[in-house]
């Protein structure tokens, strides 16, 4: 696969777990997401999974809480929460931490 396919890969693995989080902040606000059900949830491997929380986390657009073995809990951030309405109302433009939503949505 070329770079910039799997770059794109990435990046939509990174914007449907954020999304899903913040339609789970609507419907469940203050309740945190396990590893667990964002693997479940969204048929996404582990290791995906983990590689797109750190990048989320580190760009401060989810609160995580890792425990020992891997697992964790997580919530979108109000920067996350911002970061999906600018891709949603203008998806022709990118923002810091994401290429315009029409290429990964």
């Amino acid at each position: 696969m070329p770079d910039i396919e799997r770059d794109l890969n990435v990046h939509r693995t990174r914007f449907k777990i954020l999304k899903h989080m913040m339609d789970h902040d609507a419907s469940h606000p203050f309740v945190s997401l396990e590893r667990a059900e964002l693997i479940e949830e969204l048929g996404l491997f582990e290791m995906d999974v983990d590689e797109a929380i750190k990048y989320l986390e580190e760009n401060m657009l989810v609160e995580t809480v890792w425990f020992m073995g891997g697992d964790f809990w997580t919530k979108i951030s109000s920067y996350g929460i911002e970061e999906i309405d600018k891709l949603e109302r203008n998806p022709d433009m990118g923002t810091k931490c994401f290429p315009p939503a029409k290429l990964i949505c």
